[in-house]
């Protein structure tokens, strides 16, 4: 395997306000019949109520959480200064917080400067906030004084943390028609998490994101993931316009730069593939995920030197990204650096330990080395682990692979 493999990582956003990274959102009075039933629709705006802004802007938090992302701005103001206190968030995002509170009290059209602050501002975050976050998700739910549409929403992101997501498609899906008509903001955002947890399913993911796109049109985050769904049906020119109408909405978006050149990528457009690259990483310089596709891209430009720089940058953004070990190690073994691809497939073994096809790619560079007996004992190790997960074709390769080698030693 000395060719570096193309597998391009997509960005997919979580729940805005359910998560890839928040939303929120100005749901009307309800009557007395549906209080009566237990909908979902709060009996008075949540943006008159300081208590029910603070719930609203937690629930936020820890919808973003539940995709891995934080984010920056706005916030539970108490949450945000426990984090302040442990360096991840700033005392200015805590001020921040502050002015678009205060400016919720007394103005509601605040709330959309605040809608279009969260969706923008958004950092990557990691377990230890995704379990506050959790806690946060549970204290809502469990509040009497939070409002019915707040402890429905509570209640399907603590779902989703409970990594159930057939549970938490049906609480999405109850908001989404409970607030159709009287709050559309809302429910596009349901439908947008449903579309989220559909992502396994291409086209009921496309099906929730067109929903979430009919209620509101000005919904960037829903056009790419739609994208992402459509590219896994291979229907690349309509992902394509997905990509180009979310950078449309949002001309900061690195992700859906990221994804569009991934599509280019696909379809050999690889200068345009790679400007949008260069785009994503110049919004987003720490963005692991951008110089890895970028890398793959210069691999396909035949770039190596460059490609072998890209595959370092993601690595030392993110140690322990396991596809950039391998694709910088095949990419070493082209040029013939064995010893340093050896190196890179060893750090590969160690992030994941079953992957037979990084044992044949250390196998391949080992003898090229002379190392024999050790390049054996890699193809050993990749037919036992190609027989357990039951790939047939796959143990052919490698039984014939310790054939040719054993052949070679006889010479």
């Amino acid at each position: 395997m000395d060719k570096p493999t193309d597998n391009d990582t997509f960005e997919n956003d979580g729940n805005k306000q359910s998560g890839s990274e928040g939303r929120s959102a100005t749901p009307v009075a309800a009557d007395e019949e549906n209080q009566r039933r237990g909908n979902v629709v709060p009996n008075q705006p949540w943006y008159k109520q300081k208590k029910s802004i603070k719930l609203w802007l937690a629930i936020i938090v820890a919808a973003a959480a539940v995709c891995g992302v934080l984010i920056d701005l706005a916030g539970n103001l108490g949450f945000f200064e426990r984090f302040q206190d442990s360096g991840q968030i700033s005392e200015e995002d805590v001020r921040n917080a502050e002015r678009h509170v205060e400016g919720l009290k007394e103005k509601h059209d605040e709330a959309e400067k605040l809608v279009k602050s969260i969706r923008e501002m958004y950092v990557e975050i990691g377990e230890d906030v995704s379990k506050k976050a959790k806690e946060i998700a549970r204290e809502i739910e469990n509040n009497s004084e939070a409002q019915p549409l707040e402890k429905a929403i509570a209640r399907a992101l603590s779902l989703q943390l409970d990594n159930e997501p057939a549970r938490a498609i049906q609480e999405w899906e109850k908001i989404a028609k409970n607030a159709e008509g009287d709050d559309n903001a809302v429910a596009a955002l349901a439908w947008f998490s449903v579309g989220y947890l559909l992502r396994q399913d291409s086209e009921a993911s496309i099906r929730a994101n067109d929903k979430a796109i009919h209620l509101e049109a000005n919904f960037p985050e829903a056009y790419n993931n739609r994208g992402i769904a459509k590219t896994a049906l291979g229907r690349l020119d309509d992902a394509l316009a997905d990509y180009d109408e979310a950078i449309r909405l949002k001309p900061k978006f690195a992700k859906a730069y990221n994804n569009r050149g991934m599509v280019k990528k696909k379809l050999r457009r690889l200068d345009d593939a790679l400007a949008d690259y260069d785009e994503a990483i110049r919004l987003k310089p720490k963005f692991a995920k951008a110089y890895y596709n970028r890398g793959l891209a210069m691999v396909d430009s035949e770039l190596f030197d460059d490609a072998l720089t890209d595959f370092d940058a993601a690595i030392q953004i993110n140690p322990n990204y396991f596809e950039a070990y391998i694709n910088r190690g095949s990419t070493n073994t082209v040029l013939g650096r064995y010893e340093s691809a050896i190196a890179d497939y060893d750090e590969a073994i160690r992030l994941k330990r079953d992957f037979v096809d990084v044992y044949l790619s250390r196998a391949g560079a080992k003898y090229r080395l002379g190392r024999k007996a050790e390049a054996r004992k890699d193809l050993k190790t990749a037919l036992k682990l190609a027989r357990k997960a039951n790939n047939t074709k796959l143990a052919t390769t490698v039984e014939q692979a310790l054939r040719d080698s054993a052949s070679d030693e006889d010479l």
